[in-house]
């Protein structure tokens, strides 16, 4: 197993990390919580200075433990100087996830204060990036299921024949009315061309055109006007205006006429938000509640089609841990919170730092489908 990477301590609001530790050699280093500077320096030795308490390491160990009030490791120690305590409680909790990344033999133990109803990954194959995944590719470390698109195919292009039938309509020759039109393939990959002709002329006796058709003299199908027997659906009416050949000529039943509109909505004919039917969604301003989180805006650009709109985070909406308020911003959503970018888990208020943005959940690293 590979040496630790990194080991974080997260005790109330400061944070401390400690450089990678292995080969017989240690170092001591601090970061600062106030603007993420980092300060790193080799030695014989680690240390940390405080007001009330110093602790101090030896060399480098093959492993550790960390709890809530004292810290160890094979080959060195740590304890609280006078005066010092590392208290374990509510605000100050320590939590630690060891967790093997898999692929490419990766292990990895990091202190991380888990996000509210989180807790240590169950599975083997987390990562933070995609070095984490290993050198064998191609894989891709990532949040939620990632769309490898036609790249993920394992078949090569030549391995199904790719057709090439044309570049021009003047190629298409073996009946009347060919075209040429292109032939897209995702798995195996493949940009080609193929003719494509008409249907063979109908015949009217046995009838060979769809239901509510008929078969012209010039051997094309037509549709059968509602004035001549072919009746409308439920819900329509046949307009003798509208029927003619190739028209069936019906039409939706208004609201106002006869038809009925469905629960949560009302008729309004001459409403911009009515349907075919005349009928539209009753609007929050007009008795529709909308969900939390949510408010009453008819007429907003954000709104949906109850006039609802999401509360912004600049007007009392409060953006959950590892987001900020930035509603101009192109990656803002729905309150317009905005993802909280990081390069470690230090930046984060909770969980991990993956792909440079925190998460309360660590990426997998996936594979292309087989």
């Amino acid at each position: 197993m590979r040496a630790m990477r990194i080991t974080r301590v997260l005790i109330g609001l400061a944070t401390f990390s400690l450089a990678p530790v292995g080969c017989g050699k240690s170092s001591s280093g601090i970061l600062t919580n106030d603007a993420g500077r980092v300060d790193t320096s080799a030695g014989t030795g680690g240390s940390f200075g405080g007001s009330s308490g110093t602790e101090t390491g030896g060399g480098g160990g093959k492993g550790g433990s960390l709890t809530g009030d004292s810290a160890s490791a094979q080959g060195g120690s740590g304890g609280a100087g006078s005066g010092g305590s590392t208290d374990k409680d509510a605000s100050t909790k320590v939590d630690v996830g060891a967790v093997d990344a898999g692929a490419g033999d990766v292990f990895w133990t990091s202190a991380i204060r888990f996000c509210p109803g989180k807790g240590a990954p169950t599975l083997n194959n987390v990562c933070r990036t995609v070095a984490d995944c290993g050198p064998i590719g191609p894989i891709k470390c990532s949040l939620g299921y990632y769309d490898w698109g036609p790249s993920a195919c394992p078949l090569p292009p030549s391995s199904q024949p790719c057709p090439a039938e044309c570049t021009a309509d003047k190629d298409c020759t073996a009946r009347a009315g060919g075209t040429c039109v292109v032939y897209t393939r995702s798995c195996p990959r493949c940009d080609g061309h193929t003719c494509q002709y008409p249907p063979p002329p109908c015949t009217s006796s046995p009838n060979s055109c769809g239901t509510g058709q008929r078969c012209r003299t010039d051997g094309a199908c037509e549709v059968i006007p509602c004035t001549e027997g072919n009746a409308c659906g439920t819900s329509y009416r046949c307009n003798a205006a509208l029927a003619k050949a190739g028209n069936q000529g019906c039409e939706p039943i208004p609201c106002n006429e006869g038809y009925t509109c469905s629960t949560g909505s009302r008729c309004n004919p001459g409403s911009s938000r009515a349907d075919a039917f005349g009928c539209e969604l009753i609007p929050c301003d007009a008795g529709y509640s909308c969900p939390a989180d949510t408010r009453c805006n008819v007429g907003s650009p954000r709104a949906d089609r109850y006039g609802c709109e999401y509360v912004p985070c600049n007007d009392g909406y409060a953006c959950p841990e590892n987001s900020r308020c930035a509603v101009t911003a192109p990656a803002a959503y729905d309150h317009g919170c905005a993802t909280l970018l990081c390069k470690s888990e230090g930046a984060c208020d909770c969980g991990y730092c993956v792909n440079g943005g925190c998460s309360a959940d660590p990426g997998t690293c996936q594979t292309p489908p087989s």
